[in-house]
């Protein structure tokens, strides 16, 4: 609490989302993109005497659907129409803001998704633009028992870059990284964004 004294937090219907802070959070408000129960966050917070919006994103996961390949494999099939109607919905709010703009979270797609595509033409990527190697953020640590029946195995490196943070025009990203694991299935991204001036 020491390093981020400003502080929100909400746990709604078992969603739960937070935005920590080094300076004020002027305002807040609860977000459900497409109308879906996950829940999103929108701050305005104030830098000195500049204000500035933060978004804290979590999409929707894509529907998965097992599919038997082997006798002792199945995988997974994802299905995203309903994060897609997410990030739509996320790109119009995005087309109303006239602050500077920071959107970070994890948005349950890849690069190479049309959903990465849509949102890379009202945003810049931080980890596309200053960041170094592949920036693969999950899964960290899982277990592939759900995969392979009886299995000890562990994945122990992750395969996909599913978290962003993301920055509208007014910004210039410096740096972009990939830390270590926390024990959240996802690892970190940090990034150092400066206001141009």
């Amino acid at each position: 609490k020491a390093e981020y004294p400003y502080q929100t937090s909400d746990d709604i219907k078992g969603y739960r989302a937070a935005i920590l802070s080094r300076y004020p959070i002027e305002f807040k408000e609860n977000l459900h993109l497409a109308g879906h129960s996950e829940v999103q966050q929108r701050a305005i917070i104030k830098i000195k005497q500049q204000l500035i919006v933060v978004y804290n994103i979590q999409t929707i996961s894509p529907w998965i659907r097992p599919r038997k390949i082997l006798p002792f494999l199945t995988i997974p099939v994802y299905e995203f129409d309903e994060r897609s109607l997410e990030i739509q919905d996320l790109i119009e709010r995005l087309k109303k803001e006239h602050l500077p703009v920071i959107v970070a979270g994890d948005f349950n797609m890849s690069e190479q998704s049309q959903d990465y595509y849509y949102l890379r033409q009202v945003l810049n990527d931080s980890f596309r633009v200053s960041g170094m190697g592949f920036g693969l953020t999950w899964p960290a640590g899982w277990r592939l028992d759900f995969l392979i029946p009886n299995s000890t195995w562990k994945l122990n490196y992750p395969l996909f870059r599913i978290d962003y943070i993301w920055y509208s025009n007014h910004w210039v990203s410096k740096y972009a990284e990939v830390l270590s694991t926390t024990g959240s299935d996802h690892l970190p991204l940090v990034a150092e964004l400066v206001l141009r001036k």
